[in-house]
């Protein structure tokens, strides 16, 4: 495992070092980054014909995938104790030691020149967190819209994805007077800004981003998850509709479970659908041959959405997969503290329980 950054280095060797000690190298890579970000104190007024795509506010999740052609079994692994931050990254790419980063990572593709401007390969960084009084939205608005804007960037796209567990900003542009496409991932937690940056150009570019996806999903960041706050989750059946926002949660679904008249609620007779990743503690079970989570600890079931009036335990199972037979066996009871997302309330006087998916499995106890 490597240490990490206040500690030395493991290097890897590459045919070229766009980062040694000559300012023009130096200068090669960051030109394009570092102009975007003071474009707009140069521009202030500038017009833009730019295209701005906002996309939903519905978060894309970013869970540990299989990418063809990429074998992980040899990857090293980054970790901060810290900052409480750790993935895992291919041993061909370069640790480069970068002010302002707690790492910096670089492959440099076959085609790229000594002394020309960086056109073929990829970057991965994460920085040091930084104290932070704007709201990430007002951050996002005076630090990458406004200086993408005047710096002439085709087009550009600003998201919420959620990489396990944990939801982030994601600003996403290419062009800009360079080439390839920049990523970049922005979350506050504590007081903190975290910013992790994504870069890919050349030939290869798709697969540097594939390559890119999977150190991002490797990413382990469940320290931080805990420290979310969480508010109320009681509704009141009658008056919540499709797009509200529960607690941590959001209704995406609303009908009766039973009733011809699928619009005649009551607390006896609802299904309830919600989209929203949240960490809970609970025991791991078997009901009728079900794995299931019961016994939530009073923070978890603070979390969980609940009808109000409705006075029942709050448990649920588990829709079936692979990661849940992987990592329940039947007959193992366990207290464990786990990822859940796609939460449904099934509320009916007969057999039936509230279900959940299993993103992934935080601790066992």
């Amino acid at each position: 495992m490597e240490r990490d950054s206040s500690s030395s280095q493991i290097p890897v060797k590459t045919s070229f070092n766009i980062f040694s000690k000559t300012p023009t190298r130096i200068l090669l890579i960051l030109t394009f980054f570092c102009g975007i970000l003071i474009g707009a104190y140069f521009f202030p007024n500038t017009k833009s014909n730019v295209k701005q795509t906002t996309l939903t506010d519905i978060p894309v999740s970013i869970t540990p995938t299989a990418h063809p052609g990429i074998a992980i079994a040899d990857w090293q692994t980054y970790e901060n104790k810290v900052y409480k931050i750790s993935f895992l990254y291919p041993p061909n790419w370069k640790v480069e030691p970068i002010k302002d980063h707690l790492i910096h990572l670089v492959i440099v593709g076959e085609s790229q020149g000594d002394g020309t401007e960086f056109h073929d390969g990829a970057a991965f960084f994460v920085k040091i967190p930084q104290k932070i009084d704007l709201s990430l939205e007002d951050y996002v608005e005076a630090n990458f819209k406004k200086s993408i804007e005047t710096s002439m960037v085709p087009d550009y796209q600003v998201s919420v994805t959620v990489i396990n567990g944990l939801a982030f900003k994601k600003v996403y542009f290419c062009g800009g007077g360079g080439p390839g496409c920049w990523s970049v991932y922005l979350t506050i937690k504590n007081g903190l800004l975290y910013e992790i940056d994504a870069f890919r150009a050349g030939a290869q570019e798709e697969y540097y981003g594939r390559v890119l996806d999977k150190m991002l999903s490797s990413l382990d960041i469940s320290s931080l998850i805990k420290d979310i706050p969480y508010t109320s989750a009681d509704f009141d059946l009658n008056t919540v509709k499709v797009g509200d926002q529960i607690g941590s949660m959001r209704i995406i679904s609303r009908v009766s479970y039973g009733a011809i008249d699928k619009n005649n609620y009551s607390i006896d007779d609802a299904s309830i659908a919600f989209i929203g990743q949240v960490v809970i503690k609970g025991a791991y079970t078997e009901s009728r041959g079900d794995r299931c989570i019961v016994d939530l600890d009073e923070s978890s079931t603070s979390k969980i959405p609940r009808m109000i009036g409705d006075d029942r335990d709050i448990w649920f199972c588990f829709n079936e997969s692979n990661l849940v037979k992987q990592e329940f066996v039947k007959g193992d009871d366990e207290i464990v503290e786990i990822v859940i997302d796609n939460y449904v309330i099934n509320a009916y006087p007969s057999e039936v329980y509230n279900t959940a998916d299993l993103v992934r499995v935080v601790s066992r106890y």
